[in-house]
C-alpha cells in the first residue's frame, strides 16, 4: 500500500510540475506577445517595401523601421489613437493608409498581429483578400494651409501668408531625390500621372503626399489625405546593410 501511495504521490508531483511549467511558459509567451504589440503599436513598427514607388531613396526590397509614436500610437484592441509626440513635417516619409482603404476593426488588427507574431510573418489572415496594400510609403510634401502646384513632377509650395512659392526641396526639412516615370506622349496635363497640377490650397486636416518615383499612385490620384491616414514616421532603412540609412 505504501508503495502504491508513493507511486501516486510521485505521479501527482510530476503533474504539478507539468502544470507549473505550462503556466510559466504561457505567462512568458503572453508577456512577450503583449510587449511585441506595445512596441509595434507605440515604438517601432517594421515594414517591408514591396514597390519601387519610393526609389531612389528607398528601393524595392528594403526593410525599414517606422515610429508610430510620432504620428499615431495605438495600443492593442483600442479603437482610438493616443497623442503623438510631434507634428507632421514637410519632407517626412510616412507610412500612410490610402483613403480608399477603410480603417480596420481593432479585433481584425489584433488577429493579424497575432498570426504575424506566431508565424514570423509567413501567414497573415485577411491580408490575402486585399487587392491593394493597406499601408504604403509616401513623401509628405505639403501641410494644411499650403498652396501647392506641380510642374514636371516637382511640387512648388507657398506657405500660408507668404507671397512666393518654393520648390519642395527648398521648403523641406529633409534632403532627398525624386525620379520621374516616362509619360506617354499625348497625355494631357490634367491626367493625375502627368506630373502637372494647377494650384490647390489645402484646407484644415489636409495633407499632400507624393511617391518619390513620380507618376505613381499618391495624392495626384487620391487628392489630399487626412491626418488620420498618416500612421507612422519612417525612421531607418536597416536591411540590406548596404542600404543602411536614417531618414
Amino acid at each position: 500500500m505504501a508503495r502504491a501511495g508513493f507511486g501516486s504521490y510521485q505521479s501527482y508531483t510530476i503533474q504539478r510540475k507539468r502544470r507549473e511549467f505550462f503556466r510559466k511558459t504561457l505567462t512568458i509567451l503572453v508577456t512577450v506577445y503583449l510587449s511585441y504589440l506595445v512596441l509595434d503599436g507605440l515604438v517601432i513598427k517594421p515594414f517591408i517595401v514591396e514597390t519601387d514607388s519610393m526609389g531612389p531613396n528607398i528601393p524595392t526590397g528594403s526593410h525599414v523601421l517606422t515610429l508610430p509614436l510620432a504620428y499615431e500610437p495605438r495600443l492593442p484592441l483600442i479603437p482610438w489613437a493616443l497623442p503623438s509626440f510631434r507634428s507632421p513635417n514637410r519632407g517626412d516619409i510616412v507610412l500612410v493608409r490610402p483613403p480608399y482603404i477603410e480603417e480596420e476593426f481593432p479585433l481584425i488588427t489584433f488577429l493579424k498581429d497575432l498570426s504575424r507574431f506566431l508565424t514570423f510573418g509567413i501567414f497573415v489572415p485577411f491580408e490575402e483578400s486585399r487587392q491593394y496594400p493597406s499601408l504604403t510609403l509616401r513623401r509628405l510634401v505639403a501641410l494644411p494651409g499650403d498652396t501647392l502646384s506641380l510642374k514636371g513632377g516637382i511640387a512648388y509650395i507657398k506657405k500660408q501668408g507668404e507671397e512666393f512659392p518654393l520648390s519642395e526641396f527648398e521648403i523641406s526639412e529633409k534632403l532627398y531625390d525624386v525620379m520621374r516615370n516616362t509619360i506617354p506622349s499625348g497625355w494631357e496635363g490634367s491626367d493625375p500621372f502627368s506630373g502637372e497640377k494647377e494650384e490647390i490650397t489645402l484646407g484644415d486636416d489636409q495633407y499632400w503626399v507624393l511617391a518619390d518615383t513620380r507618376g505613381g499612385e499618391d495624392s495626384m490620384v487620391w487628392g489630399p489625405v487626412k491626418r488620420s491616414n498618416l500612421k507612422s514616421l519612417v525612421w531607418l532603412t536597416f536591411w540590406p546593410f548596404d542600404r543602411l540609412k536614417f531618414h
